[in-house]
Formats: C-alpha cells, structure tokens, sequence
C-alpha cells in the first residue's frame, strides 16, 4: 500500500494554513473565511465531478485524490466541513487544537500506519496508526489544553476510536472533539 506523499503535505500545509489563519484573524472573520472555503470547495466539487474537463490545472489536482474520490466527494470538502462545524460549537483555541489534530495527527497516524502497521482493517487503517493518531493527539493538547490529563486522555482515544473506525474521519474528527469539549 504506497503512501501519496503529495496528499499528506497537502493535508499538513491546509490544516497549518488554517491554524495560522485562525491565529491572525479574529474569531468572526476567521468564521466567515471557513464559510468561504466551504461554499468554495463544495462549488469546485460540483465541478469537478459534474465537468471535470472544464476545471484547469487537472494533473496537479487529480494526483491528490484517493480512487474513491475520482467519483465521489473528496476528503477535503469533509476537511473544510468538519472544521467549520466545529467552529460553530467551541473556542477559538479548542478549534485550533482540533486543526492541529486534523493536520498533524491524522497524517502521522496515515504515514506511520501504512509504513509500518500490519494488518490492515477497514478502510486500510492499522492498529499501529490509530496508536500514534491517540498518542500524537494526546502530546498536541498536553501542550494546547488546559484540562486533566484523564480527560485530555478519553478525548485522544475517542478521537482515535472515530479516526479509525470511520471512512470520512476529516469530517467526524473535528465534529465529534468539538462535541466533547462543548460536553465537558
């Protein structure tokens, strides 16, 4: 199972791109840029599975999507979703720790997995990642929440559980970490 290293940057330099953003601007104009990039990339969707020949620079575009996606809706209008619903529900700073787990751990956990983790399980997903998706998160917000270390612990393994279990983790990641902090 080979690694599309290009969709991992990809994933990396969105989700730093984000965190930055969510950094410089404040909390209203940083809610109105993701409603942006959402109505945005659900526009580029529409066309690139409605016309795909009309959409230009094809052959940098079409080699980050995974063969599912070639049909369907990619994971990034999932990315942009998730983010954006989870900015609806909590803090600018709890948000921020959930961009930085949608780009850090989830590639990690992607990269290290396929590399190294055998078997594979349902959506080509190993044990070993969703172990460096829990532990990456749980070291993220160490440094990024201010909660107990219990706490901080269930959210990194509930938040592994749904990377590993769920095809569309860039959507249920974000979504169900924001429905947790909201909770507690």
């Amino acid at each position: 199972m080979g690694i599309n290293w290009k969709r991992k940057i990809f994933h990396f330099l969105c989700a730093l791109c984000l965190f930055f953003l969510s950094k410089v601007l404040k909390e209203n104009a940083f809610l109105c840029l993701l409603a942006f990039f959402l109505v945005s990339i659900l526009l580029w969707e529409f066309l690139r599975l409605k016309f795909p020949q009309s959409l230009p620079f094809k052959n940098l575009w079409f080699s980050l999507l995974k063969e599912r996606e070639k049909k369907h809706l990619s994971d990034a209008s999932f990315f942009i979703l998730g983010i954006f619903s989870a900015s609806l529900l909590v803090s600018n700073r709890e948000l921020e720790f959930l961009i930085l787990i949608l780009g850090i751990s989830d590639p990690l956990a992607g990269i290290l997995g396929s590399l190294y983790g055998k078997p594979f399980f349902k959506f080509k997903k190993s044990l070993l990642g969703a172990l460096i998706f829990l532990l990456s998160s749980f070291f993220i917000g160490i440094f990024y929440l201010k909660t107990s270390l219990f706490k901080l612990f269930l959210l990194s393994l509930v938040l592994s559980l749904i990377e590993f279990l769920t095809e569309r983790d860039n959507l249920w990641v974000p979504l169900s970490g924001a429905l947790y902090l909201k909770i507690l």
